[in-house]
């Protein structure tokens, strides 16, 4: 009777510990999700006006980002200001993100996480990055682009008028056909 008495206590307190280690897991994340936000919101109010003056007046001189928060700071503000402020200052925004986001952008395409890749592509049709253009052909031919990449990769296609736009929506289509045949 001791035995199997000794062997759900023992699955019990097994439990427990898995499940305190789960908790405590969670929490330690939460933590640092929470310190990620706060440091990329100072970032966001470091950054504002310089940023502001630069794109409304071209006459500041912005720093350049050395930081994963500094990165995400300045593009989310900066493509908060394109979709706000008028069309003039695309120009701007887009030789800013040239000049201190390609090497970032480049990285988010290829990174495992589709969040990523799918918020670097939205960047760069914002930002109207037309010097990804062979970079996202090249992705778009890949067999492991999932179809809400390939997506917006057709819709950054047919932004930028890409000269194959047509030929790769053809393909999509008869791709359908044939699984809609099969």
């Amino acid at each position: 009777m001791s035995n199997p008495l000794m062997l759900f206590s023992l699955i019990v307190v097994t439990l427990w510990i898995i499940l305190l280690t789960i908790f405590l897991y969670l929490i330690v994340q939460k933590r640092k999700d929470a310190r990620w936000k706060k440091e990329v919101e100072t970032y966001k109010r470091l950054y504002e006006p310089i940023l502001l003056r630069y794109v409304a007046y071209g006459d500041e001189q912005v720093p350049a980002p050395s930081s994963s928060a500094q990165y995400v700071a300045m593009i989310e503000l900066l493509d908060h200001f394109i979709r706000v402020l008028a069309n003039g200052v695309k120009a701007r925004v887009t030789s800013l993100a040239e000049t201190y986001f390609a090497d970032y952008l480049h990285k988010q395409l290829y990174h495992r996480r589709l969040g990523r890749r799918m918020n670097a592509l939205f960047y760069i049709e914002d930002f109207g990055l037309r010097s990804f253009l062979p970079e996202l052909e090249n992705m778009y031919e890949q067999k492991r682009v999932t179809t809400m990449e390939k997506r917006q990769l057709l819709n950054m296609f047919a932004l930028f008028q890409h000269p194959h736009v047509y030929e790769y929506m053809k393909n999509v289509d008869e791709s359908r056909l044939l699984i809609i045949q099969n």
